[in-house]
């Protein structure tokens, strides 16, 4: 007699980008901080390939519950402040944080 193994389809996880997350582009600095957090964290770090208007390329997507904590932390959030006066700087409009409630 032989066995076969059916694996159960996997639920895939709700996932956010940084833009979805934040309502605007992150930013090279913020991307990269969050990766490495999340690398650091252990935690699972999704690619996805957008091809948008806006944006054509590979994005990260995270858990929002991730997302969430590490975005109470005092060191990303001096790396957004910061980032968001260079993305104002250099767009010549103003942006500002927007709280989800993720």
């Amino acid at each position: 007699m032989s066995t076969v193994t059916v694996q159960a389809p996997q639920k895939e996880l709700p996932t956010l980008s940084l833009h979805d997350y934040l309502g605007r582009a992150a930013g090279k600095a913020l991307g990269a901080a969050v990766y490495e957090v999340a690398k650091m964290a252990k935690e699972p770090v999704i690619s996805r390939i957008l091809d948008e208007t806006y944006y054509q390329g590979k994005v990260m997507v995270y858990r929002p519950t991730f997302l969430k904590a590490i975005f109470n932390e005092p060191i990303l959030k001096r790396i957004i402040s910061e980032d968001v006066k260079q993305f104002n700087k250099n767009n010549k409009i103003k942006v500002k944080l927007r709280k989800t409630n993720i």
